[in-house]
Parts: C-alpha cells; structure tokens; sequence
C-alpha cells in the first residue's frame, strides 16, 4: 500500500503540516473497517458474518478512541451535527422516559395491526445504533486528515467490492433478471458502498500525490465501483452518483472539466460494453418501472397523517405506528425517505436540523472549494454529500454504515481544509504587504 502513495501529504496541500499522527493500532482499526464495510451476514459465509462483526467492532474502538485519547473532539464536524444528536438524545429520553414509558422495546417484536403483521425494531438497538454512528462520523472526521489515509481506505474498500464481485455476491430477482447485491442482501445497501468507493478513489486521483501504481489502482477501484453500481440496478443510487460528479465537475478548472467529462463517458460506455448479458435489459426494466413507482406510494400514505406526527414526531423507530392501513403486498413499510422518516420521528424541528446540517456540509465545502489550493478533494467531498442528498429523498439513510462514513470523512475534509486556508491567511497577507 505505501507503495501507492509518494508520500503523507495533508489532504489539501503538502505545504502545510496538518496530518494526524495517528497511532498504529488506530490506522489500522480504520482500515480494516473500510475493507468490511461491503460485507453482512447476508452472504451465506462464514468469513462474511466476521467482517460484518468485525465492522461494527472497529467502529466502536475508534468511537472510543476518540472519546478518550483525541483532544479535538469536536471540531471534525460542523456544530449543527452535535446539536442534531442532542436534539435526538432529548426528544427519545422525553418520549420514552415521560410521555410513553410503555413503549420501549428492548427486542424486536412482531405487531399485530389487525391486518398485517409488522415488525417494530427494539428501541434500545436504534437508539445504541444512532448514538455510535454519531460518535463514529466525529471520530472520522478527527482522525481522516492526510491524503495517504483516504487513498487507502478508498483502496481497501474498491479491493474488497472486487473481492465480493470474483466471489459472486449475493443476488435479487426481479423478473428473470438479477439484481447484484454484494454483501448485503439489499441491492441499494450495496449501491451506497459502491458509490462511496467511487468518490473516494477519484479523490484519490485529484488530491493525492499518487505514485504511477497507485493512480492506476485508484483508476480500476472508480472503474469497479461503477462497474457493480450499474450492476445493482438501483435507480436512485445511480442518479445520485450523475448529480454528485456534476457537483464535482462544477468546482473543478475548465481544464479538469474537459479531462473529467471525458474520463466519465469512456468509462461508462467502456463498462456497459463489459457487462454481463441481461444487465442492459435489467436496467430498462427498473427504468419502467419508475413510471409506477411505489415509493411515492409509500409517501403519499404517511403524507395523509402529517398532523399526527408533524409537530412533535412520534418517537424513534415508532413510524409504523403512523399508517392504520397497508400500503401493498398487505404490509406497513417505513417511508423510504430519511427528510420524511425524521419528520415522522422527530417533527418539524428534526427535519430543520437535518436540513440545516446537510446545507452546513455543502456551504463549508463549497467555501473551501473555491480556493485553489483546497479545491480538488473538496469538489469530491461536495460531490459526495450532494450524492447523498438524492439517496436521502429515496430512502431511510440514517441506518447507512456507507451514509456514516461518507459524513465522517466528508467531516475531516471540512476541517482540515479550513485550517489549509487559515495556515495560507498570514503567508497572503504578509504577500500583500
């Protein structure tokens, strides 16, 4: 892997000494946990139940890490994801300690709704879960400060997506087609992965100091990405990587928008002409089926009772309490879009939270991005929350291992291309003078 990489530069400029000196053992915590990302004990493997375990164990350690060993708790972030948290933390400790003690679950349980049978996750895991996922986007975004870093990690997760493409994966039908799935048995969980690996080697092609071999690495690992993406047929996963490289090329020179737009038109028409039969068929069929989609079915259901849940919300992973009627396949489903499951939720003013803290990442990454010195890894940073925001519309993202990831490194890339610019003020004004 050093091989790859020429040297630790920052992850702005090499002019500037901001990288983190990170203890081995937490280097390597990080890295193991990029490359078990893409793995669940969906895949039938006993190597794959590991990794996912493994993941979730990595995360921990390094949200420990950072409690106890990092001074800099929270300036890897913007301050409205704290806020969001504690909002979070004080609306369940109120819904579940004073207005519905009742209604914490430990387990999950099956709900008779009279009509269907669905089933309410236990409270005390979503709320556990959320609250590490929390403390995990803060410990990437204290830890990810060098370039060499976020070129491994993007490394290690495109080996292990390629990993998982030579083993075969696991597979969705639809139709007679199959939808590739990865490690997971979701094939828009898989997508995020995959579009998450593909903004993190291409922003180890523009702002790292690359080695030949490494670029070259990095290059196959977008192509991959990609490759699997369109694989997985998810519609949403594939808009949102189009609107993230628009963002991308938008804060790019006019000379890398040239070498960027036509970088992307090879490479998808390079990966379509190496896909496998039936995947063009399979992508025009989940085109089709958009006309009728039945996510705005699902919308349209919990929009109908907006006044029960929209001053307030009705409390974490009480959602499905909302419907009193089935959506389809007679069956309550969660709303399938993570602006209105927080509204649900949490009300009016979690949804402002949210809002605010995804217009917080893209106004700070869009100020750094302006610079030339902190330009190139922040587009891909832009890119990337921009990617997320079309995922949000589409689906409940807050359970996302990839979604915490990419807001954690996303994070990093904030913070340290502030203090790039910040290091750069005195030198320009003393220039000036």
């Amino acid at each position: 892997m050093a091989a790859m990489i020429k040297g630790s530069e920052t992850i702005h400029s090499p002019r500037i000494a901001l990288v983190s000196q990170l203890p081995s053992w937490v280097r390597v915590t990080l890295l193991f946990g990029a490359f078990a990302m893409p793995w669940s004990g969906d895949l039938d493997l006993a190597a794959a139940r590991f990794l996912s375990l493994a993941f979730n164990v990595c995360m921990i350690v390094l949200v420990l890490y950072w409690i106890f060993c990092r001074s800099e708790r929270f300036s890897g972030q913007p301050i409205v994801l704290g806020v969001l948290g504690a909002f979070l933390l004080l609306h369940t400790l109120i819904v579940y300690g004073v207005v519905m003690p009742d209604e914490f679950r430990w387990t999950s349980r099956l709900t008779d709704f009279g009509f269907v049978v669905s089933e309410r996750v236990s409270t005390a895991v979503a709320a556990a879960r959320l609250a590490v996922y929390f403390g995990f986007a803060y410990a990437l975004g204290a830890v990810t400060r060098d370039s060499r870093l976020l070129a491994e990690i993007g490394a290690l997760l495109g080996a292990s997506i390629l990993l998982l493409f030579m083993l075969g994966g696991t597979g969705s039908s639809v139709g007679p087609m199959e939808r590739f799935t990865g490690g997971y048995g979701n094939p828009n969980a898989f997508a995020e992965v995959c579009l998450l690996a593909v903004f993190l080697n291409l922003g180890a092609l523009l702002g790292s100091d690359l080695s030949r071999l490494g670029r070259v690495m990095a290059l196959v690992f977008v192509a991959v990405g990609f490759g699997e993406l369109i694989m997985t047929a998810s519609r949403s996963a594939l808009l949102a990587t189009f609107v993230g490289l628009t963002g991308v090329v938008f804060w790019s020179t006019a000379r890398h928008r040239i070498m960027l737009f036509a970088a992307m038109i090879v490479l998808v028409f390079g990966i379509l002409a190496a896909m496998p039969d039936g995947v063009g068929e399979l992508l025009r069929m989940r085109i089709a089926e958009s006309v009728v989609n039945l996510r705005a079915l699902i919308w349209r259901s919990y929009l109908e009772q907006w006044r029960d849940y929209a001053l307030v919300g009705v409390g974490l992973g009480r959602e499905l309490t909302v419907l009193d009627a089935p959506i389809f396949q007679n069956k309550i489903w969660p709303p399938h879009n993570t602006f209105l499951r927080m509204t649900v939720e949490f009300g009016v003013v979690g949804l402002f939270l949210l809002v605010l803290l995804c217009g917080s990442y893209l106004r700070h990454l869009a100020r750094i991005a302006e610079h030339r010195v902190t330009r190139r890894l922040s587009a891909v940073a832009f890119g990337l929350v921009l990617a997320w925001l079309v995922l949000m519309v589409s689906g409940d993202r807050l359970a996302s291992r990839a979604f915490w990831f990419s807001l954690g490194l996303a994070g990093g890339i904030v913070s340290s291309g502030e203090a790039a610019l910040r290091a750069l003020a005195p030198s320009a004004r003393g220039d000036a003078s």
